[in-house]
Formats: structure tokens, sequence, C-alpha cells
């Protein structure tokens, strides 16, 4: 299967589930979509569920996957890209995750656990 009949398929999915969700919401929402011709670069707008691509699908992918707790090297034995320059180029991870993940790991360290001597005290 070529990746030309791939893209096709996956619009013609992301179709569906678009036309049972609401205008300007899911797949229904607007993205600009940049082409590069030569020196010529023209944008338009258009819903997700015309614009995705294989690409894009697998990107998303790999970056929800990591931020569900997917272990790294096991997307990497399911052909994610298995060097991490070429990984790091598949992710997209958002201050609020970055955020979150701090908190939860900091989180864990309660006061109750830290002897009250190291506690500064303001």
């Amino acid at each position: 299967m070529s990746i030309q009949n791939i893209n096709e398929y996956l619009k013609e999915g992301c179709g569906i589930i678009a036309s049972k969700q609401l205008p300007k919401t899911g797949f229904n929402r607007l993205v600009i979509k940049k082409s590069v011709i030569g020196s010529e670069t023209t944008e338009e707008s258009l819903p997700l569920h015309e614009s995705i691509t294989f690409h894009t699908a697998r990107k998303t992918f790999i970056t929800n996957s990591i931020m569900l707790g997917v272990n790294i090297k096991a997307l990497q034995d399911m052909g994610a890209p298995k060097k991490e320059k070429d990984l790091k180029k598949y992710l997209k991870i958002t201050d609020a995750f970055k955020s979150q993940v701090m908190d939860n790991t900091w989180n864990v360290l309660s006061l109750n656990h830290i002897p009250k001597e190291l506690i500064s005290q303001n």
C-alpha cells in the first residue's frame, strides 16, 4: 500500500469521525496548511480531517504514547525512530504536560517524609 493511499484512508476515516463531531472541534477544527513550491509559500485553512497525513498521525501517536507513559524502547520496537535525535523530531511535549510531570514527581515527596531540619522555615 502506498503512502498516498494510506493518507487518503486516514482522511476518509477522520472525515467519518468529524461528521459526528461539533463544528470547529476535534477533526473539524481548522489548521493552517503551508505549502512551499520553489520560492513560493502558500497557506490555507482546512479542517484537520482534510489535512491529516501518515506523518502527522505517526507524530501524534508517538507523542501521546510517551505522554501516557509508554516506554520509549517499546515504541522504538514498534516502529518509532531508533535514533534519539530522530525521535525528538516527532515529539511535541507541551509545557502543561511538563509541569504535570514535575508536579507528579515532586508531590510524591511528602513533607511528612522530609526531616524537619531540612525544611526551610520562611
